[in-house]
């Protein structure tokens, strides 16, 4: 076998390997703020919490870095739930698929989630949204997780 064909065949996998990484990507690229509901059941024995996440981050090709997250809502729980472990990450696998990595937040004394964490999640162009459910968060569950982009982001 000629040595200087399995190199060719080599490079031009890794050419196409590189290319599908790089055909994922979010743009526009640079600042955007992300919304939505957040559903997390913490405790067995007391219903689950819906709180508003708001995360600001910055659109950076085939990543997203968010830097900054805010957690409300109407609920009484939710005064209670932070943000932790920033910055979180969301890297593309298709263009219908995003791991959201890092995801931490504290409920009380509860922490859900470890920077280890990594949640496979589902991407609309059409509704510029990233969404999620029934995946374990730390000793926690994630119900659900909807977030809408503002500027909307798209995956090509």
């Amino acid at each position: 076998m000629n040595p200087y064909g399995t190199a060719l065949k080599i490079l031009a996998l890794l050419g196409l390997g590189i290319w599908s990484l790089a055909s994922s990507a979010f743009t526009p690229w640079g600042p955007f703020t992300a919304t939505g509901p957040l559903t997390v059941k913490y405790n067995p024995a007391l219903p689950a919490a819906t709180c508003t996440l708001t995360v600001h981050g910055l659109a950076n090709g085939g990543v997203a870095q968010l830097h900054a997250a805010t957690i409300g809502g109407a609920n009484p729980i939710c005064s209670t739930v932070a943000a932790q472990g920033l910055p979180w990450g969301w890297q593309p696998t298709s263009a219908t698929a995003v791991n959201f990595s890092g995801m931490s937040i504290r409920i009380g004394t509860v922490t859900c989630g470890t920077g280890a964490t990594v949640l496979a999640t589902s991407w609309s162009n059409a509704g510029n949204s990233l969404s999620a459910s029934s995946q374990p968060l730390g000793g926690c569950t994630l119900q659900s997780l909807t977030l809408t982009t503002s500027p909307a982001l798209t995956l090509p």
